[in-house]
């Protein structure tokens, strides 16, 4: 996925992972598993409430976080690619 302005891996992360929990939650996904290979970012979705939602990336965070929350079943998990 390509996103425009994205200047950040971090940030690319973060939306990519955004996108696709709002995909699934579109399309009324009850069981969504999401890879990623920023450890900051699975970490940040998987542990919500442990997880300060400030800086420059904590809105899109804590919004992706919120999406993730109404899926039925969910995973976060890190790829190493």
């Amino acid at each position: 996925m390509k996103i425009r302005g994205v200047c950040s891996a971090v940030l690319a992360e973060i939306m990519a992972a955004r996108a696709a929990v709002l995909f699934a939650h579109d399309l009324g996904v009850t069981h969504l598993e999401v890879q990623g290979e920023a450890m900051m970012v699975i970490n940040a979705l998987q542990n919500d409430a442990a997880t300060p939602c400030n800086g420059t990336f904590g809105n899109i965070l804590k919004d992706a976080s919120q999406l993730l929350m109404s899926i039925l079943n969910w995973k976060v998990t890190f790829v190493n690619n």
